[in-house]
């Protein structure tokens, strides 16, 4: 068996790193996840080198891939050798933070660095966006924002501890297309970008949503299936597809207007039809669909002081 074959467990063993089963038991997870790059050319970022005994077991691992450690210590660059390279700089200092993911832009991020909360959240704010879609992004070692001798220790100046940041994210992405129109600004962008977030003993791993190589032909394919289904959910859920693409105003509206035929009762099309037609500039129309909504919603009060909400700030807003 050649080191190409080996699980990632044993050469993290026989590289000496504390990741394998004997220390932190990550190398498992690692392997399930990241055994579809294995032979790909990618670039893999660890911030933390300590003796670059991961840095080594990851350039066994992975057979063509670009191994990037990222330390403080000068000393670290002792490790740099074939295709592991090795960056000195600090996680929170964002200049530097720019020219890493500038000169490698990564598939693979591990965060093993200091174990700040308020450098773990920076450097996940400022480098997530910037990883490859597909890819991983990784912080190691969240146990230790859960011990009380070492929480307020690595909180740093971060209101919210590393574990509690990860936990919101999660809930958030939970809330999926119902909850992402109530966030704002980068945490917006943060959620909408996750495809993925799962906890494992002592670490979380999050994935950055895939998109279809060609989006456009992607919802031109689905387009007769979702016609074939004469089914009011596929066409709201496609209408949806279809703005979130920056498809042109007037193919979004002909779907939610096909979704609210095949469903005159489902208040939720009529919202975004007029949402659809107000993006549109047809703010008059989008004023009337929500006056339709109020009476379909009538045996519900609440629904109907949102909607009638919504309908003063659109009057007002088209003065």
């Amino acid at each position: 068996m050649t080191a190409s074959d080996l699980p990632l467990d044993w050469i993290g063993i026989a590289e000496g790193t504390d990741k394998s089963s004997l220390g932190g038991d990550y190398l498992g997870h690692y392997e399930a996840r990241f055994s579809a790059f294995r032979d790909d050319e990618l670039n893999l970022i660890e911030i933390g080198v300590l003796d670059g005994a991961s840095l080594r077991m990851w350039a066994k691992f992975f057979s063509r891939a670009q191994i990037v450690g990222v330390d403080i210590n000068p000393d670290c660059r002792a490790h740099a050798q074939g295709r592991v390279q090795i960056e000195i700089g600090s996680q929170e200092d964002p200049e530097f933070l720019h020219r890493l993911v500038t000169a490698y832009p990564p598939q693979i991020i591990i965060d093993d660095g200091s174990h700040r909360s308020d450098h773990i959240i920076f450097t996940f704010e400022r480098l997530f966006p910037t990883l490859r879609r597909g890819g991983f992004y990784v912080v190691e070692d969240l146990h230790f924002h859960l011990m009380e001798s070492q929480a307020e220790l690595l909180r740093g100046s971060s209101k919210i501890l590393a574990n509690e940041y990860f936990l919101d994210l999660a809930n958030e992405h939970i809330g999926g297309r119902h909850r992402l129109p109530h966030l704002e600004g980068l945490k917006k962008h943060l959620v909408a970008s996750i495809e993925s977030i799962e906890f494992v003993a002592q670490a979380v791993l999050i994935k950055k949503r895939s998109e279809p190589a060609n989006r456009a032909a992607y919802l031109d394919g689905i387009r007769v299936h979702v016609e074939a289904s004469a089914n009011w959910l596929n066409w709201l859920c496609f209408g949806s597809e279809l703005r979130d693409s920056g498809r042109p105003a007037q193919e979004v509206i002909q779907a939610y207007q096909k979704s609210l035929a095949l469903n005159p009762q489902a208040v939720v099309t009529y919202e975004r039809l007029s949402e659809a037609l107000d993006t549109a500039g047809k703010h008059d129309e989008a004023i009337a669909i929500l006056k339709r909504a109020t009476e379909i919603a009538k045996a519900d009060p609440e629904r109907v002081r949102d909607l009638k909400s919504r309908i003063e700030s659109l009057s007002r807003r088209n003065q």
